[in-house]
């Protein structure tokens, strides 16, 4: 009897719990999954040593984690003799949401190689992004710094004498096609 009646008070606790659904969580993931910043922003990005530099950005965040962005900077100088006067490549990548909405993002582009003597190479930019649904904005910090042409996602070799990493503060609204 006594076992009969352990079972039922177990059942009756158990019950309620399988049956519920768990509607909070499911929203909670929902809403921490970041599915509102797919999309595409025009963003400013302003270096962090030097306020009156900056540039404009197209960022597109993609459904499948993926990204792709392009500076209006990247024209650059085909005799530059410094880094940041060289050309460059748009930017491609993959992002990830965290539970509170930050986003982490890591792109790769090509410096193209100048008539000057400047090697090609491949920067690698790491964004941290805060998304804010509401205003349709993506705030944070980007930087980047320039690393040997061989380089792998997995060996990155950073070029000597280059001065990075570089920081830009990043700000970016939404596109909409209203």
């Amino acid at each position: 009897m006594k076992i009969i009646v352990a079972a039922c008070a177990l059942l009756a606790l158990t019950i309620p719990t399988v049956m519920t659904p768990r509607q909070a969580v499911a929203d909670e993931f929902k809403e921490n999954s970041c599915e509102s910043v797919v999309g595409t922003y025009l963003a400013t990005s302003t270096a962090v040593s030097d306020p009156s530099s900056s540039s404009r950005e197209l960022i597109t965040f993609n459904k499948d984690g993926n990204f792709t962005a392009t500076d209006s900077n990247s024209g650059g100088d085909p005799d530059a003799t410094n880094f940041f006067s060289q050309a460059f490549s748009p930017i491609h990548g993959s992002w990830k949401c965290t539970r509170n909405q930050e986003i982490i993002a890591k792109g790769f582009n090509f410096n193209y190689q100048t008539r000057k003597g400047l090697p090609a190479s491949l920067s690698i930019t790491t964004y941290r992004l805060k998304l804010n649904s509401k205003t349709q904005t993506v705030t944070g910090v980007a930087s980047f710094d320039a690393y040997d042409l061989n380089s792998t996602p997995q060996n990155p070799i950073r070029l000597p004498n280059i001065g990075g990493p570089f920081l830009s503060n990043y700000v970016g609204n939404r596109i909409t096609a209203n």
